[in-house]
């Protein structure tokens, strides 16, 4: 049931606040009985912890009006992640632009995706995570403000920010385990900036906020950078991302037995 408060994106005082979700509601449906049989709750990695939960993180942060703002680029992501008939749409793009000489990495194309899109969810799930007491390790520091002023239409994408976006396969091709797992907003800093990740049924999205020492994600950015593509390959070759699928995996066996 709402409660009455300031509507953290808008500013609205005395607003109905909607009980909003930082990772949307329908990431939890996807994955709800659907990696594992028998089993009705997903399975949520948080703080480098893999636990079985019916848990949903929300927090009263918006407005009726916000909440919809919000909800239209949520539901643009939820065409192209995990679907219920297992199929991830953002993996299926026509055409390779490159592949890595180990063959572990490749680029697709992203000339048929809506990319504004993809970073305002990217960048409206760290801002979510950001204003919420639910997920107290995500603080965007003097940036949250023109952050807000983006995502509410008062200003321009602040050129500080630049998205990456990220999926992972399996050796023989096929989805991973990363397509039935959240991965809660997390942090570290690459040189200048601070590097926000999260993942959500299949899609690894990764927002720098500054200037990084790594300048990979200032090529592939789905908003600024020359390439625009999206990364798919091995979750087994990815450092960031391996240790916490472990984890996961290592629940996941646990559970089954």
């Amino acid at each position: 049931m709402p409660v009455l408060g300031q509507c953290k994106l808008c500013g609205l005082d005395q607003a109905a606040l909607q009980d909003s979700h930082i990772v949307p509601k329908w990431a939890y449906k996807r994955i709800r009985g659907k990696a594992i049989k028998g089993n009705p709750h997903p399975m949520h990695v948080k703080d480098k912890r893999a636990v079985t939960t019916s848990m949903q993180v929300t927090d009263f942060l918006l407005c009726s009006n916000c909440e919809q703002r919000i909800g239209r680029v949520d539901h643009y992501v939820s065409t192209q992640c995990l679907q219920t008939n297992g199929t991830v749409p953002l993996r299926e793009a026509p055409q390779v632009i490159w592949v890595s000489d180990d063959r572990n990495f490749a680029l697709l194309d992203t000339s048929s995706l809506e990319l504004d899109a993809l970073c305002r969810f990217a960048i409206s799930v760290i801002w979510r995570a950001h204003v919420s007491a639910m997920v107290p390790q995500i603080d965007l520091g003097t940036n949250a403000e023109s952050i807000r002023a983006y995502l509410s239409g008062e200003t321009d994408y602040p050129s500080s920010v630049h998205v990456a976006v990220q999926t992972y396969v399996e050796p023989d091709g096929h989805g991973s385990l990363a397509d039935h797992t959240i991965i809660l907003p997390e942090s570290h800093s690459n040189g200048d900036a601070t590097a926000y990740w999260f993942l959500v049924c299949g899609l690894h999205f990764e927002v720098s906020v500054g200037i990084p020492a790594d300048e990979s994600i200032l090529e592939l950015c789905l908003h600024c950078g020359q390439t625009k593509g999206v990364l798919v390959g091995s979750w087994r070759e990815s450092g960031a991302f391996q240790n916490l699928v472990v984890t996961a995996s290592e629940a996941l066996q646990a559970r089954r037995r």
